[in-house]
């Protein structure tokens, strides 16, 4: 029998739109922090080792230039319709949507076509 690691840790939150019991509010404005080499901005939220969650924000018709960098992340469309080229194959993006960059290094590029 395995087991369970009972060490104290203290869990991670963070506040990234605004819910007023029924619904969800998500701004279009402009984020905290310039990426680099994107048009994007973006706020951190939480982080532990090389994995963290971070709000990113396009305007229409940004995107993010080919890159690679260390370390998987999980993506979720909240707003617009887009697409993103991983490994050479163009995924459609849209709200509702989640997907896994899962490869050590990888290139990706995105473009926004639209932000409501």
């Amino acid at each position: 029998m395995s087991e369970i690691n009972r060490e104290s840790h203290q869990l991670q939150t963070a506040s990234w739109a605004d819910f007023d019991g029924e619904n969800l509010q998500i701004y279009d404005k402009e984020r905290e922090i310039q990426m680099i080499n994107s048009d994007g901005t973006g706020t951190p939220l939480l982080k532990s080792g090389e994995f963290g969650a971070d709000v990113i924000r396009f305007g229409a018709g940004e995107g993010v230039a080919e890159h690679t960098h260390i370390g998987k992340h999980v993506l979720f469309v909240l707003k617009g319709q887009g697409f993103l080229t991983y490994d050479g194959v163009k995924n459609d993006l849209y709200p509702g949507l989640g997907y896994l960059v899962e490869v050590k290094y990888h290139m990706l590029s995105m473009q926004v076509k639209m932000m409501h």
